[in-house]
C-alpha cells in the first residue's frame, strides 16, 4: 500500500480472519512511503479487511 496524500495522515490495512484472529499492517507515511505486507492464518479460509486512514 501507498500514502498517496499529504495530509499529515497515515494509511494501514487491518481486517479479521474467519478463525477470529485480527491483524494489522505496517503504516505507509508520509506521502509517497510504501508498506508491502502478507498475513495468513492456519486454518483460516476467508478474511474481512478494511483501509484505515488516520
Amino acid at each position: 500500500m501507498k500514502d498517496t496524500r499529504s495530509d499529515g495522515k497515515c494509511a494501514q490495512m487491518y481486517g479479521t480472519f474467519n478463525t477470529g484472529r485480527a491483524w494489522t499492517s505496517p503504516k505507509a507515511c508520509p506521502k509517497g512511503n510504501k508498506k508491502s505486507f502478507t498475513r495468513s492464518q492456519q486454518g483460516a479460509t476467508n478474511s474481512s479487511v478494511q483501509l484505515r486512514v488516520y
